[in-house]
């Protein structure tokens, strides 16, 4: 009896002491809690709702997530991953498997396909803020989640089931792995394995494998100069490459050469498409800033970046072991992907998806260094002090000129900074007033004062960032539109046993059993197409000037005319056309000229 009592009282001091530890970390980390929280709603929430139809000019905004698990879909409904010539899990295989346990678990569908990024996401988050943590210290982990987790276009692509998404999960793993690394040099093996996945996921991320080996030779040779032991160094280098070298051979082994010709189709095609033929071209594409451009939808983190890349240059080679390598390794993410993407031909928004995390983390750590300015009183002035800040001050001003002409116009970014000194003079009042009226202490002056105006204008950007951001996830958020997820239930219900054709066709289909064919012109199956497969339907989109049904027109010309029209939907604000094929006319067609 007296055991039993014991061992009641025992389990009732464990769980008040559980109970009290819990409530002392929520209460210690609330706010990371919430921006958690508000990460995972906004990205849960409706998952099943069209995304904005202004978000990009890409059709592949709304086809192109259905058509990546094209594969996973077949082996799950006609038990064969491939049917025809269009084969992501050749190209991304670790996305496919993981959409195929989501179909295998819950059944095909639009909200399974997604849940995948929705889950790789939200791990990818917590991964950053533990590298970042661990780097750079909580608050600009905690910033850096805060403007990542806030940014529209991030956002709304991440609810998106895009590999352009799905990649920043390899990318926070490979982040974090590296930090830890640093410490701990056999975990940058599996940062080597972490990192190939991303080149796995999306071949354009070699210049994110680029930059974490630039950044980790920078962080041993820092390293190196204090320590001296060249056989640490060594090791961290080996033991990284060797995680890269293991995961290529394997997957050379398993992927690559089985389907050596469908790699080399494959290439040559995307090759036509997006690669610049000569440096002029190049330097064009380049030149235009499209990424900048892109990102001018969340002004308040390019204004930030844009300032800040000039200074990080400038203090690099003012005293480079002064920059920690998880910055390093940001500004060559940013600037390896931008010279790696923005120079091609073809550069859809959703290519620029991985850049954005790099951009709020330049972002952060430029708000953290405002955050812990302190005012010197005594300045050193010589000559190279004054040579120093003229290059800086003549650097400036043509960058920011060009920000005006290329980017935001000059009054645009006025009423911005307007709106941040607005933001400054009310919390400073604030401040001022509750120090002063409410907790009767003396107001600050000199040095206090000018650390409250820094930190009261490091949260006048955020607020004002959440702005921004905010009200544009509302704007959508409150008027959803669901076309894709009724148009493919509602050709379940109308046709039967169908083979649908054409670029949205995986989009047709994400919700019923028929099947679908990924025809574009120059790009799959579009020789013999009804020749090879027994095709009933097109779905066509009125998309890029009718390009669809132009191809198909000329390609297949007693096909087309013959078809009959059955209905049209309005899918991304254009017109999608339903058309019922004559089978007996299919067998007589030729491949196209």
């Amino acid at each position: 009896m007296m055991n039993n009592n014991i061992k009641i009282r025992a389990t009732t001091y464990l769980k008040r002491r559980n109970l009290k530890e819990l409530l002392l970390f929520l209460a210690r980390h609330w706010y990371i809690i919430l921006i958690f929280l508000y990460i995972a709603g906004t990205r849960l929430y409706n998952l099943d709702v069209d995304p904005p139809i202004h978000l990009s000019s890409s059709g592949g905004l709304f086809g192109d997530e259905t058509a990546l698990a094209h594969n996973a879909r077949n082996k799950v409904l006609f038990g064969t991953w491939i049917t025809d010539e269009w084969n992501p899990l050749i190209y991304n295989p670790i996305l496919t498997l993981f959409e195929y346990v989501s179909f295998i678990m819950a059944g095909v569908g639009l909200i399974q396909l997604r849940s995948v990024n929705i889950i790789a996401v939200l791990i990818g988050f917590f991964l950053l803020y533990l590298a970042l943590k661990q780097s750079s210290g909580p608050r600009t982990a905690f910033i850096t989640i805060v403007l990542l987790g806030i940014n529209y276009i991030f956002l709304m692509y991440n609810r998106l089931g895009l590999n352009d998404t799905f990649l920043f999960f390899p990318m926070a793993l490979t982040l974090y792995l590296w930090q830890k690394g640093l410490q701990k040099p056999p975990i940058l093996f599996f940062a080597g394995i972490s990192s190939f996945a991303c080149y796995v996921t999306k071949a354009s991320a070699i210049y994110f494998i680029l930059s974490v080996f630039i950044s980790l030779g920078y962080a041993v040779f820092q390293k190196y100069v204090i320590e001296k032991n060249l056989k640490n160094s060594f090791s961290q280098m080996t033991y990284y490459i060797s995680g890269l070298t293991i995961s290529y051979i394997g997957w050379y082994i398993f992927f690559f050469s089985p389907n050596r010709l469908e790699f080399a189709r494959v290439g040559s095609s995307w090759s036509r498409l997006a690669v610049p033929h000569g440096f002029e071209r190049f330097w064009h594409n380049l030149s235009s800033f499209t990424f900048a451009k892109y990102m001018t939808a969340s002004p308040i983190e390019l204004i930030i970046t844009w300032l800040f890349i000039p200074f990080f240059i400038y203090a690099f080679f003012r005293n480079w072991r002064k920059v920690i390598p998880i910055e390093m390794l940001a500004f060559l993410w940013l600037i390896g992907g931008y010279v790696g993407l923005n120079g091609l031909n073809y550069r859809p928004l959703r290519y620029f998806i991985p850049l954005i995390p790099a951009m709020c983390i330049l972002s952060s750590i430029a708000l953290n260094k405002i955050w812990d300015y302190i005012y010197q009183k005594k300045i050193v002035f010589n000559k190279a002090t004054l040579l120093r800040t003229i290059s800086l001050c003549v650097v400036y001003f043509f960058w920011i000129n060009l920000f005006f002409k290329r980017l935001i116009s000059f009054q645009k970014t006025l009423e911005l900074g307007s709106l941040v000194l607005g933001g400054v003079i009310l919390l400073f009042i604030m401040y001022y007033f509750i120090k002063k009226v409410i907790m009767r202490v003396s107001s600050p002056s000199g040095n206090g004062a000018l650390t409250i105006f820094f930190r009261s204008t490091v949260v006048s950007l955020i607020l004002l960032s959440m702005y921004h951001n905010v009200s544009g996830y509302m704007k959508w958020a409150v008027n959803p539109k669901y076309t894709v997820i009724e148009t493919s239930r509602e050709l379940g219900k109308i046709l039967d046993q169908a083979y649908i054709a054409g670029l949205w066709s995986p989009l047709a289909t994400i919700e019923n059993k028929h099947k679908a064919l990924y025809v574009g012109n120059n790009w799959f199956n579009y020789r013999d197409t009804f020749k090879k497969y027994p095709v009933t339907h097109l779905f066509l989109w009125d998309g890029n000037n009718r390009e669809e049904l132009r191809f198909l027109r000329r390609a297949y010309p007693k096909i087309m005319q013959d078809a009959k029209l059955m209905k049209t939907y309005s899918i991304k604000g254009k017109p999608v056309r339903l058309f019922k094929l004559n089978n007996q006319i299919k067998n007589t067609t030729h491949a196209p000229s």
